[in-house]
């Protein structure tokens, strides 16, 4: 069982594989490190082992999307749990179940990141209008989790409760991006960086997958070509681009959204919607409103070219008339 060490630290003995896919695991001594943000793995105690022992095994807690059972992927394994990053899928095994189940809330709450809520007016029951609350953001590994912050007024008849998301699915083609290329999110969870010359807009974003449904951090960049999407912020080649000449509009998706998500807004397509979770609702106006002014842009200029074509192609034959 995990325990707190006298620094308050998570910490026990789990088995490790070593190497990913061999199936040989190893007995580590795991320590769950707020100070340094990461996972750390020891062949001992570091009480048992000489100071300045550095660890065998670091996993940075920034870039873990998510830790879960295995029991289906891995059937031959009991009580197997895997935790997933950009690099790889390290794989642990506990000694019991509730072992396992333990290690696993432990690393999820770890790596929880929580947006401060904002403050939203209220009004009384008197002025005819309902009572609105404050919500709490708490972002898992992409995953967000909306929960209200204020008790509704007494009497008012309504109960709020917290709109879990969903967990993300896993795709062996879709891993999210190296989370270290990021500003320290623990203070301000603001994506965006400056534009870069060749680049209208871009900054990291939170997408919806198309075939599997599930929520990755992608590092989204607008140019006059369209939008393109990379792994990581430092990559050449975007793992797709969306052609401009293809999107219909862009828009938010409101509160009525199926998908109860903040800060969400749509690309629209021919043939397909794209969905994307911006950081703040400011960023959020910003790809909108850059996105369908190069959309108009784009409208227009065609538009000129085509009246152009036209007028060379439709002008007015005249004939003498004897």
């Amino acid at each position: 069982m995990p325990f707190h060490d006298r620094w308050g630290q998570v910490c026990g003995f789990l088995n490790y594989e070593e190497k990913e896919g061999s199936g040989k695991f190893s007995r580590r001594y795991f320590i769950i490190s707020d100070k340094e943000r990461a996972i750390l793995g020891y062949f001992d105690s570091p009480a048992n082992l000489p100071d300045g022992t550095l660890p065998s095994i670091r996993i940075s807690l920034s870039i873990i999307s998510h830790a879960r059972a295995v029991s289906k992927l891995r059937p031959k394994i009991e009580l197997c749990f895997v935790i997933s990053t950009p690099e790889r899928s390290h794989y642990f095994q506990a000694d019991s179940q509730e072992d396992k189940d333990d290690w696993i809330a432990k690393v999820t709450s770890s790596c929880k990141v929580t947006v401060p809520p904002k403050k939203s007016p209220t009004h009384s029951a008197g002025e005819g209008k309902s009572s609105q609350l404050s919500y709490r953001t708490d972002i898992v590994a992409g995953v967000v989790m909306r929960s209200p912050v204020n008790p509704p007024a007494a009497g008012s008849g309504s109960q709020m409760t917290s709109v879990p998301q969903g967990s993300d699915s896993d795709s062996e083609d879709d891993h999210p991006p190296d989370r270290r290329s990021l500003p320290p999110m623990s203070s301000n969870p603001a994506a965006f960086n400056l534009p870069s010359s060749k680049y209208i807009i871009e900054g990291w974003c939170v997408k919806q997958g198309f075939v599997r449904k599930n929520w990755k951090r992608r590092y989204f960049a607008l140019s006059d070509h369209g939008v393109s999407y990379f792994k990581t912020a430092n990559d050449k080649e975007p793992i797709k681009t969306i052609p401009l000449s293809e999107i219909v509009n862009c828009k938010t998706s409101g509160q009525w959204s199926s998908l109860q998500r903040d800060n969400l807004f749509e690309i629209n397509c021919f043939g397909r919607t794209y969905f994307v979770q911006a950081y703040s609702p400011e960023e959020m106006e910003r790809w909108v409103t850059a996105i369908n002014s190069l959309i108009d842009k784009g409208g227009k200029d065609v538009s000129h070219c085509s009246r152009q074509r036209r007028s060379k192609s439709c002008k007015p034959r005249f004939e003498t008339v004897v």
